[in-house]
């Protein structure tokens, strides 16, 4: 008898696994790259600054200045003057005695964070928001035990303090996102900070994965209505740049001996090649203008549109024939909508909005918890609300025709 090839193996032990995923609606696959788009509805790139001449220009004067590829780890070499320009564009931004610090993605920062912070406080309890990213939940339970990270539900102060009034470590650290990458909802500044004064010890990190650049502080924690409230407890910030800034990777804000201590553990910086010098130079020139006066012009044109979407996509499923769950929060650009009738209603209308060149991607488990499968939205400058809203108007309408017609047929 013949062994069965390597690729035969897989093949054949794969298809149990791929049948079974796609009968339960959970087979995930590239996305499709022969069909056109018109406007893309799963585009994080709120401000448009990928597309932003000088921010490109300078990435491509560097790579040609210092090469493609930044070619080894910081710690081997490549903390060039590249990395200082940056610091530099980040640096009025931050307060006295903080650093950034650049690293590949914003998982990798998450985890950089964890480690430092794991050297400094290795008998710290960990109290994260339950539907916090998935990188944050790999980060810090790689780095502790599972009995001193504790969990809280979303958004619940009563939760939370619950949990820190029981907790007999001397450090506590609250792990949230600024604003939660599926839900589309801000943590409450006010809660936590209430948390910190009521419970000695209490530290928090912050994911500014969706907020880093909209804010004229640039950071959420750091903007009017959050600063004297927040700052006075953080201990570091994840500021994403694959966003709102338009390039890649996950720039780390912490005090300077923070960042030290990121340079004695932390395997994204020790073991892994450096941000090229195109990015490193992207997110500088980014940051520079996010802080000023063209950033201050793009996010007041972005809080128009969404105003626009949130209300128009409202008025549309007010008067459809069923019922939909719309849930959106004032100036927050992710947005999320499902079909109360189910999960094949909701990926129905994605597959119509799809054909009408407008890509809505459909969320399922275990992204979200199973039951609210759904459409997450994300507004950008890069879109036409009254075109997306009209293909919206269509959509709805061809998915309620379809159910009627099925009706009539049972």
């Amino acid at each position: 008898m013949v062994a069965p090839s390597p690729t035969e193996f897989v093949q054949r032990q794969s298809t149990e696994v791929f049948d079974r995923l796609k009968a339960a609606g959970l087979l995930r696959c590239d996305g499709p790259t022969g069909v056109p788009l018109s406007y893309d509805l799963g585009n994080n790139d709120a401000l448009a600054m990928s597309q932003c001449g000088a921010v490109i220009s300078c990435g491509v004067d560097a790579a040609r200045a210092w090469g493609a590829g930044s070619r080894s780890s910081r710690l081997l070499g490549s903390s060039h003057a590249l990395h200082d320009r940056l610091s530099s564009a980040t640096s009025p931004f931050l307060p006295d005695g903080w650093s950034s610090l650049l690293l590949g993605s914003g998982s990798s920062a998450n985890q950089a964070f964890a480690e430092a912070f794991a050297l400094l406080f290795p008998n710290a309890e960990v109290f994260l928001d339950h539907r916090c990213h998935a990188s944050l939940h790999e980060a810090w339970r790689g780095q502790r035990k599972a009995s001193s990270v504790l969990l809280f539900r979303h958004r619940s102060c009563h939760h939370l303090l619950e949990k820190l009034r029981h907790s007999t470590a001397e450090v506590k650290l609250i792990v949230v996102e600024s604003l939660h990458s599926m839900d589309g909802d801000f943590e409450c500044a006010e809660t936590l900070a209430a948390c910190c004064r009521e419970v000695p010890g209490c530290m928090i990190f912050v994911d500014e994965a969706h907020t880093a650049g909209n804010y004229d502080s640039f950071l959420w924690c750091l903007s009017e209505e959050n600063r004297s409230l927040l700052f006075p407890h953080i201990v570091g910030v994840m500021a994403g740049c694959g966003k709102a800034v338009g390039v890649s990777g996950g720039l780390l804000v912490v005090p300077a001996e923070l960042k030290k201590a990121c340079f004695q553990v932390a395997r994204g910086l020790i073991y892994t090649t450096a941000p090229s010098p195109f990015v490193v130079a992207a997110v500088a020139k980014s940051c520079e203008l996010l802080v000023g006066a063209e950033g201050k012009k793009r996010r007041a044109e972005l809080e128009k549109m969404t105003e626009a979407f949130q209300m128009g996509l409202r008025n549309l499923l007010a008067a459809a024939t069923s019922e939909w769950t719309f849930s959106f929060q004032a100036k927050s650009p992710v947005m999320w909508l499902r079909s109360r009738s189910g999960v094949r209603r909701t990926r129905q209308l994605a597959e119509e909005l799809g054909r009408l060149g407008v890509n809505a991607p459909f969320i399922r488990a275990p992204t979200v918890p199973r039951g609210t499968e759904r459409l997450r939205l994300s507004v950008s400058l890069h879109l036409d609300v009254s075109t997306v809203l009209q293909s919206f108007r269509s959509a709805l309408a061809a998915v309620d025709q379809s159910l009627s017609s099925e009706k009539q047929e049972k």
